[in-house]
């Protein structure tokens, strides 16, 4: 019975040596994998397809009366379903909060390059309780920094802001395409 043709090299016959990355396994030279290098443009490429397309994991609970001498088909008893999306880590970086303004800038961590679409928010919290809670948001510029006017005093929730002998500030950048989301470090202000 004839076999399909191969399309990868000869070198690549193993599928872990097809698929490998870095030094593992071990190549003829001893120094990494076998792989032509023509192929790895190839490889990265279908890397790039697949990461641009989200995961999509469901688990589901079936619930069947084992009481019940006749059995019946099963009855969906609750579950999840999750999407599970890849994208380049980010970071917030040169974040400055005082009462009026939050300001600072959201790179890339590979290269530091700064990411140009997505979602910014800050939230604050008196005296670190959730209950008084404020956020405000904003979209990122093309350089990648975000100013969001706080504006503590002109909504009901502020006031308890307001009179805070201390606020803890976080800013929370949602993500977008191929870019991760991410969290800044709590910053705490004396008032």
């Amino acid at each position: 019975m004839p076999t399909a043709p191969s399309l990868l090299p000869r070198e690549c016959a193993l599928p872990e040596q097809a698929l490998c990355r870095g030094k593992s396994p071990r190549g003829k030279d001893g120094q990494g994998c076998s792989r032509r290098p023509r192929y790895d443009g190839a490889i990265r490429e279908m890397q790039g397809r697949f990461y641009e397309v989200p995961n999509r994991v469901s688990l589901i609970g079936l619930l069947e009366n084992p009481m019940d001498e006749q059995l019946h088909v099963a009855d969906v008893a609750g579950g999840a379903n999750v999407v599970v999306a890849s994208g380049r880590r980010t970071a917030i970086v040169d974040l400055r909060i005082d009462r009026n303004v939050a300001r600072g800038k959201v790179i890339t961590v590979d290269d530091g390059a700064p990411v140009n679409r997505g979602k910014i928010v800050v939230t604050l919290q008196p005296d670190g309780r959730a209950k008084y809670e404020l956020s405000r948001n904003t979209s990122l510029s093309s350089d990648g920094r975000f100013v969001i006017e706080l504006g503590l005093q002109r909504d009901e929730k502020s006031k308890a802001l307001v009179r805070a002998k201390a606020l803890q500030a976080q800013a929370h950048y949602l993500g977008s395409f191929m870019l991760a989301d991410c969290t800044s470090e709590t910053v705490s202000l004396t008032l």
